[in-house]
């Protein structure tokens, strides 16, 4: 072996050394990102998706980057793995539960009150991950990430909302 493949491998192996949790698998990438989705929802980690795939290549919330592996096989099968490291995971897991306080349909934006968010937390449609224009009924839960961010009168912006599982 070659001084330049030793070094590819050492590099490979530095990559694998880190802790990575498998969020989803498929035979292909929309299968993948569609089981990883149901992983972190159950995980209660917010994943906006755009066409059924993470929105820029990240998932909100993580401060590390998503990891996609093509695991072929004989005969040119093959699966997609989409997985994050376990460190990134724990620091996302932050999707609280609250309530939409208001809406304001003709300007596309909303309050969302949680104990966490004291004073509300401002939210867009954008961040409804819905293609198009969304809207909340107050009084509706909802699951939403958010950050400490001054935004029109509110400490709190909101990064992505869902509606909330009636569980």
């Amino acid at each position: 072996m070659g001084a330049r493949q030793r070094a590819e491998r050492e590099r490979w192996a530095r990559y694998d050394a880190q802790e990575w949790v498998a969020l989803g698998s498929g035979e292909s990438g929309q299968q993948a990102w569609a089981d990883a989705v149901r992983t972190l929802t159950g995980m209660r980690i917010a994943t906006p998706v755009v066409a059924g795939r993470p929105v820029g290549g990240r998932i909100i919330g993580l401060s590390g980057d998503i990891r996609i592996d093509l695991l072929c096989g004989r005969g040119g099968s093959g699966t997609v793995r989409i997985s994050a490291r376990a460190e990134d995971l724990a620091l996302a897991a932050r999707l609280v539960r609250g309530t939409v306080r208001s809406w304001h349909p003709g300007e596309g934006w909303g309050v969302l009150d949680a104990p966490q968010t004291p004073g509300g937390c401002w939210a867009h449609y954008r961040h409804l991950g819905l293609r198009g224009y969304g809207y909340l009924e107050p009084g509706t839960p909802v699951d939403f990430a958010w950050e400490a961010a001054a935004h029109d009168g509110f400490d709190y912006r909101a990064l992505v909302v869902a509606y909330a599982d009636p569980a």
